[in-house]
């Protein structure tokens, strides 16, 4: 039972922290925002992973 409670209650957290800036957080200029931070952090995963060393 714990290992579904914990998960659970982990992701609803930052659910129920983003509820009550719903309407700034579904604006058109902050969804590009976070696209585009969301998409630099994934590029710069990607370059550290490609740039690891494989010993």
């Amino acid at each position: 039972m714990r290992t579904v409670t914990m998960p659970l209650a982990w992701f609803s957290l930052p659910v129920a922290l983003t509820v009550p800036f719903r309407h700034i957080l579904s604006r058109p200029a902050v969804i590009g925002r976070l696209d585009r931070l969301s998409g630099g952090i994934f590029m710069g995963f990607g370059l550290t992973l490609a740039l690891a060393d494989r010993h």
